[in-house]
């Protein structure tokens, strides 16, 4: 027996995915799919803190190292993740992870460490966010019962306008989500993500059973799209890109209910919607709308040079969203291709 923290290579360690299965909070942002996703897009080295109890995952603080000259050398838990929760039963467990943590970081000059999640840790969170969970169930027509009556009419809408749904684990769907999902950042005014990063979640996840595209087609053409990913009998919304001049159908609606439909037909016992700022309300109202459960999530930030929690200010640059919206669509995946790799 095993108890003493050591780091883990989820991409190495023998039936990683199996060690996790009897923790409660693991999520599929633990598993060594997505973990594989992020070395091979950003060549991030990940470093999980963790000990092992007879096999089994007894404690676990998944952090990966990011080195950049823009943004700084850092361990992140995880990057481009909503939430990973750190697996620990009491303070005293976290308190041993963070320590070796914070050992392995000094030494390797981080500036920081930042935690997405955690419940029992005794400081000020850095950030905080809300998600959505919804209890699924086989009986579709009481799942249905519970969403409010303005999606409920939203979905009728979209079938009344025979919206055609795809359900797909094909490299063809990927491509085609990811093109509507490039036109969807640049009317938010982020650059997408590179194509690698899609690339790599079809190779990893989509084509290996644990996530799949939704399509939504009106008279051949695609209008609505997202992408999924399900861990241990948990089903999450990742990504979803739509044309805002077919809002109209409310395809959104109908491709989100059909994903939750599927997946309770397919035994899964949770749905989430993944993560929300609190300030959106607007978000947060349509998720809510599904009958979802909303909660808090904290973000913790240890700052290694000054050996305490800090908390900072999050900021809006308006003038750079307004850039992003300007650019023509091949100019800002040339940007997401550059930058993103610095952002984790």
């Amino acid at each position: 027996m095993q108890n003493s923290i050591q780091i883990l290579d989820p991409l190495s360690c023998e039936g990683w995915d199996e060690r996790l299965a009897r923790h409660e909070k693991i999520n599929f942002f633990h598993s060594r799919a997505w973990a594989r996703v992020l070395y091979e897009t950003y060549g991030y080295q990940p470093m999980y803190f963790g000990s092992l109890n007879s096999g089994s995952m007894k404690t676990l603080l998944p952090l990966m190292e990011i080195k950049s000259i823009l943004t700084g050398k850092r361990g992140v838990s995880l990057p481009f993740t909503d939430y990973c929760e750190p697996i620990f039963e009491n303070g005293t467990d976290f308190d041993q992870l963070l320590q070796s943590a914070q050992q392995h970081g000094k030494q390797s000059r981080w500036q920081w460490i930042q935690v997405r999640g955690g419940d029992g840790i005794d400081a000020e969170p850095d950030q905080q966010y809300c998600v959505h969970e919804l209890k699924l169930e086989s009986d579709t027509e009481n799942l249905f019962s519970r969403l409010r009556s303005s999606k409920r009419r939203n979905i009728r809408k979209a079938q009344s306008e025979k919206i055609q749904i795809i359900h797909s684990q094909d490299n063809e769907a990927v491509d085609a989500y990811y093109r509507l999902h490039c036109q969807t950042r640049k009317r938010h005014g982020v650059p997408p993500q590179p194509y690698r990063f899609f690339h790599k979640i079809f190779e990893h996840v989509i084509s290996k059973g644990q996530g799949k595209v939704v399509l939504a087609l009106h008279q051949k053409k695609m209008v609505a799209g997202s992408i999924y990913f399900h861990f241990r009998q948990k089903a999450l919304y990742k990504f979803g890109a739509s044309d805002m001049s077919f809002q109209h159908l409310r395809a959104n609606d109908l491709v989100m209910w059909e994903a939750i439909k599927g997946y309770a037909a397919e035994g899964c016992q949770s749905f989430c919607f993944g993560r929300t700022a609190l300030h959106n309300t607007g978000l947060r109202r349509f998720k809510s709308d599904w009958g979802a459960a909303e909660r808090i999530i904290n973000y913790y930030k240890y700052d290694l040079r000054h050996d305490d929690f800090v908390t900072t200010q999050p900021s809006e640059n308006r003038l750079q969203q307004r850039i992003f919206q300007l650019l023509p669509v091949p100019a800002l995946k040339l940007c997401g291709s550059a930058l993103y790799r610095h952002m984790g």
